[in-house]
């Protein structure tokens, strides 16, 4: 499978993500990494913030890190630095408004 297929993958209730071309399926967190993934983020973003040198993202964020075969990992929480925050263009399958 490729980054481009996976973007027309729709399982409800799952986390899915590609390793090395292949479909990875899973069950969504529970109630307590997701307390912690939540806590832990506002400590960085407020943190971050501050400096302006990172932001930080949350589940549901799709990174891109290998290609043929391809990967695309989906973090529960990631810190981008500035530079990396707003690439030209826009990624596909950026639902943002």
């Amino acid at each position: 499978m490729t980054a481009e297929e996976l973007l027309r993958v729709q399982i409800p209730d799952k986390h899915v993500e590609l390793v090395r071309g292949v479909l990875v399926v899973r069950e969504p967190p529970g109630f307590r990494h997701g307390r912690v993934t939540v806590d832990l983020a506002a400590l960085l973003g407020a943190h971050l913030r501050a400096s302006g040198d990172a932001q930080v993202l949350v589940a549901e964020t799709g990174f891109k890190l290998a290609s043929d075969p391809d990967t695309v990992r989906g973090p529960d929480l990631a810190v981008v630095s500035a530079l990396r925050r707003r690439p030209q263009p826009t990624p596909r399958g950026d639902r943002s408004p």
